[in-house]
């Protein structure tokens, strides 16, 4: 057989033991094969097309999963049993292949009986309840084994009822045991655009979260748009967190080039448009991620950062400015710096120029015993407006170095 066709077929199943319930319903489906051999492990299907359908699956999360009596991962492992025991106890090494999808108008729900929807202070995603609807997935040249599949995603687009949606995406993908890819990646929603290239690379899958230094990064980005609507949909509890809380409505804008390892990054020509009123142009090295303690390194070259004081009210931690001290509603820095900011060991060339007047500061601070540490600085200030800066009129402006 190397063609199957289903039309207006509908499947309800509902255990209550095992507290599941699956509604499944093809409006059409049309799969044709190349070669579908089982005992070799072996699948190559040439097309699938699925079109007006539906899947509804719920569950108890309490009841064990070997105890539910639809266990996915068991009849898998029954399959593969079965293929090693035709051929002699030899372990399947399955490799299935498709050659073109083609799915659309298909709409999915999951829910976890355990768990009420949740609240949050503004609509996010649930992930124990969630509903996809008029779901689109077209692929090319899909290939999977056990450690690696490959594929090229032409077209997908769907929304979630949270309101999250992507209007389109293409991408070329690389999953396997070392390393994730997408290539010529270019992802759109109502509030975000993410073009070119996203990757990172692992000892493996499992050893990731125990040695995050060494998970190798790689970007790519041009003119990337990010939706804070879109991260919030996704992880809705931050909406009270900087920079969120600035408003659910803003964008920011990124371009430039990452590369390294979490522990040693290389940040080429980032370029970064946000908030209210912030700019940033810098190029630079960071080293010690994701530790940021004492050991964190940093040498960067800051072409322009221009920033407003209400962006760094917005930003800064509560308690974090002092009382009584006025910010310039507007600044640029631009210089060097090199060092370890929380050891407070480093050197910095900067140039400030603002609203309340401009500072040219060079530091270099040692390292040494608390309270000792050694401090070698000059500045140069040229119609600084210390008054309005402290709040105290009886002092004007002051040019001196």
């Amino acid at each position: 057989m190397n063609r199957a066709q289903l039309q207006n077929v509908s499947l309800t199943y509902r255990n209550d033991p095992s507290a599941q319930f699956i509604s499944t319903r093809i409006g059409e489906a049309d799969i044709t094969a190349d070669d579908i051999d089982l005992r070799g492990s072996r699948v190559a299907l040439n097309t699938l097309r699925l079109r007006n359908s539906s899947l509804a699956y719920a569950q108890n999360e309490n009841v064990p999963v070997e105890k539910r009596l639809v266990n996915p991962a068991e009849a898998v492992r029954d399959l593969n049993e079965a293929v090693e025991k035709a051929n002699g106890a030899q372990p399947a090494s399955w490799r299935v292949t498709l050659r073109r999808s083609d799915i659309s108008g298909v709409d999915v729900a999951f829910d976890n009986f355990n768990e009420p929807r949740q609240r949050t202070r503004v609509r996010g995603m649930d992930y124990n309840h969630l509903k996809f609807s008029n779901l689109t997935l077209n692929t090319e040249n899909l290939s999977y084994s056990e450690n690696r599949t490959t594929g090229r995603i032409t077209q997908l687009s769907g929304q979630e009822q949270s309101g999250f949606a992507v209007t389109r995406a293409t991408a070329d993908v690389v999953f396997d045991s070392v390393q994730t890819r997408l290539d010529n990646l270019d992802l759109v929603t109502p509030h975000t655009r993410i073009r070119r290239t996203l990757a990172m690379q692992y000892k493996s899958l499992d050893a990731i979260a125990d040695d995050l230094p060494n998970l190798g990064v790689e970007g790519d980005l041009r003119d990337v748009r990010l939706g804070f609507r879109d991260i919030l949909y996704l992880a809705p509890d931050l909406a009270g967190t900087p920079p969120f809380n600035t408003g659910i409505n803003q964008s920011v804008l990124l371009s430039g080039r990452v590369s390294g390892r979490v522990g040693d990054l290389r940040v080429q020509n980032l370029e970064f448009i946000g908030f209210r009123n912030t700019v940033v142009r810098a190029s630079g090295r960071i080293q010690g991620l994701p530790n940021v303690d004492r050991r964190l390194f940093a040498d960067l070259t800051i072409r322009q950062l221009t920033t407003s004081a209400a962006d760094i009210r917005s930003l800064a931690p509560a308690g974090t400015l002092p009382a009584g001290i006025n910010l310039p509603p507007q600044v640029t820095v631009a210089g060097t710096f090199r060092g370890r900011p929380t050891a407070l060991v480093f050197d910095t060339d900067l140039r400030a120029t603002s609203t309340f007047g401009n500072v040219t500061a060079r530091v270099n601070m040692g390292a040494g015993p608390q309270g000792q540490e050694p401090v070698r600085a000059t500045f140069s200030t040229q119609n600084l407006n210390v008054g309005r800066i402290l709040g105290d009129p009886t002092i004007g402006t002051i040019t001196a170095s």
